[in-house]
């Protein structure tokens, strides 16, 4: 099969690197064409500036340009292959540092990751400037000494201007103007200070409360465009260091820490100047828990590494640190992977606990009389073997760490037959293995089987009498025994009203038609009188009278037996139902019992109720049925009952209804009121009837219109009592109503609507037409009142009695009660605040002016009182992060003197550094140690731990971090039979399942993909005259065959062909299998068993659904392949093996030809597996990767195989690659897919095997994205498939 590699497609849609001289920290991409192996994305320009590229090995890369590397590897590369083309260029540039202050977003050390740096971009790296105008210029210094001042302002208006480039290492200031200010940049803060005649270095630490404890040595003045170095420590001495106007002092933070990695802490561990530095400090400040490590600590030391005991620093011996040391202390990992049939997976021990076979056995649960004597350990390359026998004995085995231990079951079982039950059945080691305990354990009744059961052993078969055997003569049975158990299948199946289904007979049981009868409990009332009985002697008729009381009908095995049901019914529908109601065969059918049996309510319904019997409507009066008349009614009649309306329509100013009432029933005005529930306060007393075309005034407030009588059909309105009043309070507007007789008045408004008088204002405003009323709360206190009249507005103001608070916790008004006093000390209790998230100092803003207290004053008794509307800010000590892992944004804070450094933030959401990929703020990586200003979001991404699982087993799995390729594999339990190929970003390989041990030291992060494939099969497959039976027992025998099968019964002689793959490998007759009944077939074998019969059977194997045809003449191929599952698009050769062994390869490209080709009775056709062809699709599709190819094969024929493109996808713009990647791919343009358009047949080209289809991402997504990913996972299909296939060449 052609291999095609899409590693130069890459180069492709790839810009080329020229003039670039390659640096440390580069990573680079190889791309050797033809040789996926040799081809890499991630290769690493170590610390002395060197790559490692096999199988050339080192070589110095540093300094090199693109070109001149790529030439060299061409050489070298040439050396072992012959027509190597290597192509080489940078996927990700080294970080290189530089140093930027002033009046920036971002101070401190920018990494920049490109191949260089100009001024405008470096502004852009660091966010801006965050004042524009006060920076017209930025001061450069160079490492070589240069100095340069730069105009900015270019930048921010538009135009053009000097924009030189920045190198490593460079120092960057943009410095604030201020006539009369001295400006200074610490990490913490940046602070213009007025400037004062005779101001000093010194005066300017101490004022801003600056910890020299925390301060490097090194203070830098830009002093007229001059940079200065002083030293801290010798301002604090005394030295008198004089400022000057315009001055910009940058203080840095002290730099004197380490790195750890422990099972107790991760992350940057500070210490303060003066602090001792070393390893029993690091060991006593984690507060280590020694069973959790192993006993060696490393210290790293840029390219030097010492390990110590950690026993003997904590027994006085000490190491001294410097800052910037690495730590590592390594959990403590104690383990064996055990495997067994009731567990099997990786088993940790403690510290301290004893890891011996006999603590293994205790730990896991294994009962050892369920397994054999023999334990199998294997160590590196070592098979040990151990008998638990010893461990009952006192002995144990010890083990060490990484050993695989083996428990295999007892193998003591027999295999079972019978109707009911077909299966292996296994014993206890020591249980009795008797055919009477067999059943007891299978559950068969005696009474359900034929007394005949047989065993076989080897080539010998034993008849039993199953009535001897439970009675006295148990048989003794031994492994691998076959047992067979009989029943003579007799039953018949029905069909009737009440009953469908298979009716079976006990084995002495009378099989009769009135048997049959009584098991479905059938009542001759429901069914007609002709019983139908088919079966072997065509189809009778037989009378159900006859049967039952006359003369029974005996039945036979299989027969089936119909029951008709009789027709006698009638359809009934009712006002609230529909029914059809059926009748006994000799019942007579009248509307009388209709309307009773049914409980039809007549006192609801309509006097006339229509009958219709074959499309004519007849009408019959209730009234006569209750005065003793009826009505004879006909199967098929249907019978319709109308409902009695007497109904009253109401309308009311909430509801409009109507009401119904009974036939019977009198109707008056108090009756529908009360029904309705009408609430007679709320409705006015005059009432309108209407009666067709008259209205009826009545009265309510006189009694006797209550009993005024409604007739069916009339209309009652009501009228609602219009009191109201509106009320505005500070919760909202309300229409308060009032009812008939209910005093309006504003202390009843008050309390109806619980209003809470401390709550508003002292005083009420009543509008009342154009004129208001302003009435005082007081006055109600002290029992006065006010009436109010319909559409009277009312408005009560809110007390307020507030201050405003802003801080980060808490944005908000805080109200107080009328007679609280209001003080900053309650605000704080009320809201609060974590003081240790704020500043000390809290400003209080009272009609445009500004007062500034002490948070820890106020706290310690001296309190302020405040005035209303008053504005008090908490401002927040701003020292925290965003952590950004997988689309979820998490804060991390930290301590006012804590230094933020990704590797900290980590620590402190508790991920492990290893487990993460690429870190990054505003899409410009970082390093993992870098230190981060406070605000800014860190986007950490996380290696995707995920194994995905391909070939002839498939799954996608999330495995912890930490975990081997064994751990993935373990829950598969997979046999010799599989070859594992796996491949991760960085490395490959290929094992057996059996080498455990290699795969438990692949230690996996990351994607990881894994191919299982079958080197052979494991399945022995048997076909006898139509049937087949697959054998899945490790070993399989001639016996297991003919155990299978069933022999070469009707007749006892035959003979046996085995193949294996498209060969004849054995054959053999039935006296080898009586002589060597042992003989074993090998796995993934077929196996035809042909008795000696006067017909044959015709097999067909192979890559089709296996068929056997029973011919006594030749059959044409064409009849033969017709029905057979074929792929005619990709088969072009079958293999034919006649009964005298001879072989024959026929083509059958041509199907026209097949009808003169036949095939004599007793052949074996094989049809090979056909040479898979294939095409890639990648991109946008629902399932990217391989597609399998047939003629005539077109795109959009592709992209359906692949599950379409999904909804991201670019359609206009989909790349075609037709002769190779080395050559420009064919742009084409399916957008008309999305409209169900039709698509151009120039767009939809035929492909040919090995072309590979790209589906990008929408516009804005750049393809050399996806490539990558692309790359990796194509390399790894067809690196699996040529390590699979030279594999598979071996056995």
């Amino acid at each position: 099969m052609k291999k095609i590699y899409f590693f130069a497609a890459v180069l492709l849609m790839m810009a080329a690197v020229y003039g670039y001289d390659i640096r440390k920290g580069d990573v680079l991409g190889v791309w050797v064409y033809g040789y996926p192996d040799l081809t890499s994305t991630s290769i690493y320009v170590g610390p002395q500036g060197d790559i490692t590229i096999p199988p050339l090995g080192r070589i110095k890369a540093e300094g090199m340009s693109i070109e001149e590397l790529q030439e060299l590897l061409t050489q070298k590369m040439q050396e072992y292959i012959r027509s190597a083309r290597v192509t080489a260029g940078v996927m990700q540039y080294a970080p290189f540092k530089v140093s930027v202050f002033g009046n920036t977003k971002v101070q401190g050390y920018v990494d920049i990751k490109s191949e260089s740096v100009r001024l405008s971009e470096l502004v852009s790296s660091v966010g801006g400037l965050a004042d524009p105008m006060k920076t017209p210029y930025a001061f450069i210094r160079y490492p070589d000494g240069k100095e340069s001042k730069v105009s900015v302002d270019w930048i921010f208006n538009g135009t053009k201007g000097e924009d030189p480039l920045i190198t490593e290492n460079s120092y960057v200031l943009f410095p604030i103007e201020y006539s009369n200010s001295v400006s200074v940049f610490t990490e913490q803060l940046s602070k213009s200070i007025e400037y004062r005649n005779g101001m000093t270095l010194s005066d300017v630490i101490s004022g801003l409360g600056i910890s020299v404890l925390q301060a490097d040595d090194s203070i830098t003045v830009l002093n007229n465009g001059k940079i200065k170095a002083y030293s801290l420590r010798s301002v604090i001495e005394g030295e008198k260091v004089f400022l000057e106007k315009g001055d910009t002092v940058i203080i840095n933070r002290l730099k004197k820490f380490v790195y750890l990695f422990s099972p107790a802490f991760t992350g940057k561990m500070d210490f303060e100047k003066n602090e001792p530095m070393s390893l029993k400090k690091v060991i006593l400040t984690i507060n280590l828990q020694l069973f959790q490590a192993n006993d060696m600590i490393t210290v790293i030391r840029g390219s030097q590494k010492e390990s110590y005991s950690i026993d003997r620093v904590i027994n006085g011996f000490d190491v001294e640190l410097q800052s910037g040391d690495v730590i590592q202390l390594e959990k403590y990992s104690k383990y064996v992977y055990l495997f067994s049939s009731t567990f099997s997976g990786k088993m940790d021990f403690e510290k301290n606990d004893e890891m011996t076979l006999k603590k293994l056995i205790a730990k896991s649960g294994i009962i050892t009389d369920q397994y054999e004597d023999n334990v199998v350990v294997i160590r590196d390359s070592l098979k040990l073997e151990y008998q638990t026998q010893q461990i009952k004995q006192g002995g144990d085995f010890q083990l060490l760490n990484g050993d695989i231990v083996q428990f295999s079951k007892v193998k003591k079982y027999v295999y079972v037959f019978s109707p009911a039950y077909s299966s292996r059945v296994d014993f206890e080691k020591n249980e009795d293995m008797s055919l009477r305990r067999l059943i007891s354990r299978t559950g068969l009744q005696q009474d359900a089987l034929d007394d005949r059961v047989s065993v076989s052993r080897g080539n010998r078969t034993v008849n039993l009498s199953l009535t001897e055997i439970m009675r006295t003569d148990d048989f003794t049975l031994q492994t691998d025994d076959v047992v067979q158990f009989f029943r003579s299948e007799r039953y018949v199946y029905v069909f009737s009203p009440s009953f469908n289904g298979k009716i079976d007979f006990e084995k002495k049981q009378d099989m009769t038609l009135r048997r049959v009868i009584a098991k479905i409990s059938l009542s001759a009332a429901l069914v007609e009188n002709e019983i139908e009985v088919s079966g072997t002697n065509g189809t009778r008729v037989y009378s159900l009278d006859d049967v039952m009381f006359k003369e029974d009908v005996l039945l036979e095995s299989t027969d089936i037996i119909k029951f008709s049901k009789y027709k006698n019914y009638v359809y009934v529908f009712t006002p609230s139902s529909s029914l059809k109601i059926d009748f006994e065969k000799n019942d007579s059918i009248t509307l009388r019992k209709i309307i009773t049996r049914n409980n039809i309510p007549v006192d609801q319904l309509d006097d006339k109720a229509a009958v219709i019997r074959d499309g004519v409507s007849t009408e019959f009066s209730l009234a006569k049925l209750l005065s003793g008349e009826d009505m004879e009614l006909c199967g098929g009649d249907i019978i319709k009952f109308s409902k009695y309306k007497k109904s009253v329509y109401v309308f009311t100013y909430s509801m409009s209804t109507r009401t119904d009432f009974d036939k019977n029933e009198a109707v008056t005005v108090r009756k529908l009121f009360a029904r309705l529930n009408v609430p007679l306060q709320t409705v006015q007393d005059s009432v309108q009837i209407m009666r067709g075309i008259e209205t009826i005034d009545i009265d309510l407030s006189q009694e006797a219109a209550f009993e005024t009588e409604l007739a069916d059909g009339d209309i009652v309105r009501l009228n609602k009592i219009s009191r109201y009043v509106y009320v505005f309070t500070p919760s909202g507007t309300v229409k308060a109503e009032f009812e008939k007789n209910e005093p309006m008045s504003i202390s009843r408004l008050v309390s109806k609507m619980g209003i809470v008088l401390d709550t508003v204002q002292d005083t009420v405003t009543i509008s009342r037409n154009s004129e208001e009323i302003e009435f005082s709360i007081d006055s109600i206190k002290k029992g006065h009142d006010l009436d109010l009249f319909t559409g009277d507005m009312l408005r009560f103001e809110k007390f307020r009695k507030s201050v405003y608070v802003f801080s980060a916790a808490f944005n908000g008004k805080v109200d107080f009660e009328k007679s609280d006093e209001m003080t900053l000390r309650k605000v704080i209790s009320r809201v609060n605040i974590p003081l240790d998230t704020v500043k000390n100092e809290v400003t209080i803003v009272y009609n445009n002016e500004s007062r500034v207290f002490s948070v820890t004053d106020i706290l310690q008794g001296n309190d302020t009182v405040l005035n209303a509307d008053s504005i008090i800010r908490f401002d927040r000590y701003n020292s925290y992060v965003y952590a950004v892992t997988d689309s979820k944004s998490t804060r991390v804070d930290f301590e006012k003197r804590e230094t933020i450094t990704p590797r900290m933030i980590c620590s402190k959401l508790g991920i492990n550094p290893e487990n993460v990929k690429t870190l990054s703020i505003d899409s410009k990586t970082v390093s993992m140690d870098e230190e981060v200003m406070p605000g800014i979001f860190l986007d950490i991404k996380l290696y995707e731990n995920t194994a995905y699982i391909m070939g002839d087993l498939s799954a996608n799995i999330n495995y912890p971090f930490g975990s081997s390729l064994l751990d993935v594999l373990i829950p598969y339990q997979l046999s010799d039979s599989y070859i594992v190929s796996y491949r991760t970003e960085k490395d490959s390989g290929t094992f057996s399942a059996t080498q455990t041990q290699l795969m438990n030291d692949i230690k996996l992060k990351g994607k990881v993909y894994i191919q299982l494939n079958k080197i052979y099969s494991d399945e022995v497959t048997v076909y006898k005259e139509g049937q087949n039976f697959l054998l899945k027992n490790k070993k399989v025998r001639l016996i297991d065959v003919m155990t299978a099968c069933g022999g070469f019964s009707p007749v006892d002689r035959g003979y046996i062909n085995v193949y294996l793959k498209n060969e004849k490998v054995a054959s053999y007759t039935e006296k080898d299998v009586y002589a060597d009944a042992a003989t074993e077939i090998p796995p993934g074998a077929y196996v035809v068993v042909q008795p000696e019969l006067k017909y044959s059977y015709i097999t067909v194997l192979g890559a089709v659904s296996p068929r056997s045809i029973k011919s006594e003449r030749p059959l044409s191929l064409v009849e033969i392949l017709a029905g057979s599952s074929i792929n005619w698009s990709v088969q072009d050769k079958i293999y034919i093996y006649e009964p005298n062994s001879e072989k024959k390869e026929v083509d059958i490209s041509k199907p026209e030809e097949l009808s003169r080709i036949f095939v004599n009775p007793g052949s074996l056709i094989y049809i090979p597996s056909a040479d898979t062809q294939i095409v890639y699709v990648f991109g946008q599709v629902a399932r990217p990767g391989i597609v399998q190819y047939v003629k005539g094969f077109t795109l959009v024929d592709a992209l359906l195989k692949a599950g379409n493109p999904v909804s991201s996808s670019q359609l206009s713009t989909v790349y075609l690659f037709q002769n190779g990647p080395e050559q420009p791919p064919v742009v084409l343009d399916l957008s008309q897919i999305i409209s169900s358009g039709a698509v151009k047949s120039e767009m939809n080209p035929q492909l040919k095997p090995g072309d590979i289809i790209f589906v990008p991402k929408n516009m804005l997504t750049s393809v050399t994205e996806v490539m990558s990913n692309v790359t990796t996972f194509l390399g790894f299909i067809n690196t699996s498939i040529d390590s699979y296939n030279k594999i598979k060449g071996l056995f």
